[in-house]
């Protein structure tokens, strides 16, 4: 069971009542989980559980340590437990530096628990609230990195299911300007057919306003779900909002399956957006999966080719005391149960660009654990004019000098 650190109870009444908006004091500040992490104070809360600061008291190696909720209804929810494992085991595989890093997962006692790395950053969610709407050349930027994280997810037949801001942290150093992490597999489904599934028939899992049509619809899903989530991210950063937004419950997400795709200048007049990267933004939004990018690696490389000129952005420098303090739902279940007729009125909406009926999505081709998002090795450049005359310069000195030292008398 998590012990508490002497001394320290204090701290924890402060912090708790600081940190949680309840009046009653947090039973994991100040604890000691698994015998090796100080809970030191509360990062985020979310659906599933919270994350918080922590210390391993061997190394004093600072982390996040995100912890299940106890007071999630567990017993009436038989995947909540193996959901939470599988998160730790699937990120356990990836090995992206756009991928947050974990240390270890476990369970003490009851508590169930994922330690990983510790992020001083701004999600993306509070950096567009803040820096207010991206220019094309940082909404690429940051949009590529996301998409070279997720694919290799899906290398290993994983569907992320619920990219949205809130999961993606941007931080910014000396040499690195919004480098992107991406959080919280939570949700992440196994579509090889080799894992367990673990969603209940009648549950939605994912955001609603970053939903693609086909999980509103449970006709399957595949990595061009992922690729249609990424580009409602896309298209929130160039125009400031989301491309559908009908507030909460059922109206967003029958809006992804049913509404016209908008532009993003229809959603901003004052967007200055390419028309490159408007093109491959719509292609992302296809109601239709087959009409979206094959794969996420298809998409970073036709990022790759409208990048412009970067722009000037200040690099942002995290307070300590705010380092990723503004998670938003970790992890949402959205839970719709309309009426067959409504279900079938709304399959019969979604249609292919020829107009038919569309199919469940096909399953994963066997060729994606091998695909080619591997990290690309920097080529090598051409010496150039200048350093060849340097070269030769270097040359005659020395032979000048060797002719003039055996000529000497």
């Amino acid at each position: 069971m998590p012990k508490t650190l002497a001394g320290s109870s204090a701290a924890t009444t402060t912090d708790a009542t600081r940190s949680s908006s309840s009046t009653r004091p947090d039973p994991y500040l100040g604890q000691v989980i698994g015998g090796r992490y100080s809970v030191q104070s509360l990062i985020a809360r979310g659906g599933m559980g919270r994350v918080y600061l922590a210390e391993h008291v061997g190394s004093h190696h600072v982390c996040a340590l995100k912890i299940l909720s106890p007071r999630y209804e567990g017993s009436r929810n038989p995947e909540f437990h193996k959901r939470f494992l599988l998160e730790a085991a699937t990120i356990a595989k990836l090995r992206h530096e756009n991928t947050v890093a974990i240390h270890e997962h476990g369970n003490d006692g009851d508590t169930y628990y994922i330690a990983m790395e510790y992020i001083a950053g701004r999600t993306l969610a509070r950096a567009m609230r803040e820096d207010g709407v991206f220019g094309e050349a940082r909404a690429v930027r940051v949009a590529q990195q996301i998409g070279r994280s997720v694919s290799e997810a899906h290398g290993y037949g994983l569907v992320h299911r619920d990219l949205k801001p809130p999961n993606i942290i941007v931080t910014d150093s000396e040499t690195r300007r919004d480098f992107v992490k991406v959080l919280d597999f939570g949700l992440v489904k196994d579509i090889t057919g080799q894992g367990e599934n673990l969603t209940q028939p009648g549950i939605f899992m994912g955001s609603p306003k970053y939903m693609a049509p086909e999980q509103v619809l449970d006709t399957g899903v595949s990595v061009r779900t992922d690729i249609y989530s990424l580009g409602v991210i896309l298209f929130e950063m160039l125009a400031g909002q989301v491309p559908f937004d009908r507030g909460a419950g059922a109206a967003t997400l029958m809006a992804h399956v049913n509404d016209p795709i908008p532009s993003v200048c229809e959603k901003n007049a004052n967007a200055h957006v390419s028309q490159a990267l408007e093109n491959i933004v719509r292609r992302c939004l296809e109601k239709d999966p087959a009409a979206r990018f094959a794969l996420m690696s298809d998409l970073v490389r036709a990022l790759e080719g409208v990048a412009p000129g970067d722009e000037t952005v200040a690099p942002y420098r995290v307070r300590e005391s705010e380092a990723i303090s503004d998670f938003e739902d970790l992890d949402v279940a959205v839970e719709l149960s309309p009426e067959p007729s409504e279900r079938a009125a709304a399959v019969t909406q979604l249609q292919s660009p020829s107009g038919a009926p569309l199919a469940p999505p096909s399953s994963v081709s066997t060729s994606l654990a091998a695909h080619d998002e591997a990290v690309r090795q920097p080529s090598r450049v051409p010496l150039g004019t200048w350093t060849w005359l340097t070269i030769g310069g270097a040359i005659l000195v020395f032979l000048s000098l060797a002719a003039w030292a055996t000529l000497r008398p």
